[in-house]
């Protein structure tokens, strides 16, 4: 991954920065996280990687500058599980007011598996680490303007087609507790109640999540 800026509106670019090298390719390639986050001098980038050859083991890496991104500080490993062949997935980053939220994705069956979010509310110096949910299987948006984050997550299960899928929404004030709501709704079908929504990224990052005073709103898809 690299980072490159240009001083005068996009006029000239200094010279690219290498800011990670991946392990696992495909995160390389990844078009579903949010990588990057950007307050006044301060410029942030969060990425998970997946280390293959290392017992299979998923880190969550936080690369800092604090001179505009005329260079990076040593890259920081905020959260690793362990091992045993599991992924990171998803992770998406937001600053405001000098806090920064991460939220992320671990791999089902695991010790870390579920939905997590690291926050900081010292511009990067020390984060918490707190499980979301341990039933979900994908983080699809994080929302955060400084006082509150919303998380949007999901869990699905496909057996011809889309058996079951739910959609929740957590939202925090202090990054270390959740409230969490359940908003796909349930349908009747000729064999019973069924559940079969999902929220998804199609081949870009897109907001899904919005906020205006005590009004959150969330879009999903149902099928």
């Amino acid at each position: 991954m690299y980072y490159r800026r240009s001083t005068d509106l996009g006029e000239t670019w200094e010279a690219p920065i290498l800011i990670h090298t991946y392990k696992s390719a495909g995160m390389a390639i990844s078009f579903d996280h949010r990588k990057l986050a950007v307050e006044g001098d301060k410029v942030y980038i969060a990425t998970s990687d997946y280390d293959y050859p290392d017992n299979g083991t998923g880190r969550v890496f936080f690369y800092e500058s604090v001179n505009a991104g005329a260079n990076f500080a040593a890259g920081r490993v905020l959260s690793q599980n362990e091992g045993g062949y599991r992924h990171f997935y998803n992770s998406l980053i937001k600053v405001k007011n000098g806090k920064i939220a991460i939220a992320y994705q671990g791999e089902s069956s695991g010790v870390h598996n579920g939905t997590w979010f690291l926050f900081s509310s010292n511009g990067g110096t020390t984060f918490t680490d707190t499980q979301i949910s341990e039933e979900s299987d994908g983080l699809n948006d994080l929302y955060f303007d400084g006082e509150q984050a919303i998380v949007l997550h999901k869990y699905t299960f496909f057996n011809n087609g889309l058996h079951t899928g739910r959609v929740w929404v957590s939202t925090t004030t202090d990054g270390k507790t959740f409230t969490t709501n359940k908003i796909s709704p349930k349908y009747t079908a000729s064999y019973g109640e069924s559940e079969r929504c999902l929220s998804r990224q199609f081949e870009n990052y897109s907001a899904k999540i919005a906020k205006s005073g005590n009004n959150i709103i969330v879009v999903f898809e149902g099928n």
